[in-house]
C-alpha cells in the first residue's frame, strides 16, 4: 500500500478474484474513476452508450459490469484506457490500496 501522505495510491484491477493488472495515481484518482462510474455511469474517454451496466462503490473496491458479452482482454484493454486517461500508470507492485472488481454483463 502507498505511505499514507505519500500523494499517489495503487489500484488493482481484478476479475474472477485475481489481480489482472496494478496501476498508480494521484490520489483521488481512484475516487474520480468511482465518480465517474458510479455517479455519471460512464468510464473517461468512452462516449459508448450504456457502456457501464452496474458500478457499485464498497469499502476500498468498485465493483464495475460492462454491457455486451465481453472477453477478458476486452475489459482489461477499457480499464486500463480508462485509467491511463485519469492519469494512473502501470505499476509493478503487488499491493493496493483500492480495487476494481470488474465483469461484462452478458
Amino acid at each position: 500500500m502507498a505511505a499514507s501522505g505519500s500523494g499517489v495510491e495503487i489500484i488493482a484491477i481484478s476479475m474472477d478474484g485475481e489481480i489482472c493488472r496494478v496501476y498508480q495515481g494521484l490520489s483521488g484518482t481512484f475516487a474520480g474513476l468511482a465518480y465517474c462510474c458510479v455517479d455519471k455511469r460512464m468510464l473517461p474517454g468512452f462516449f459508448e452508450k450504456d457502456l457501464v451496466a452496474e458500478a457499485e462503490l464498497g469499502n476500498r473496491t468498485l465493483s464495475l459490469s460492462l454491457s455486451g458479452n465481453r472477453s477478458s482482454a476486452d475489459l482489461l484493454e477499457i480499464l486500463e484506457t480508462a485509467l491511463l486517461n485519469m492519469v494512473a500508470f502501470p505499476h509493478s507492485g503487488s499491493e493496493a490500496d483500492f480495487f476494481i472488481e470488474a465483469k461484462s454483463n452478458k
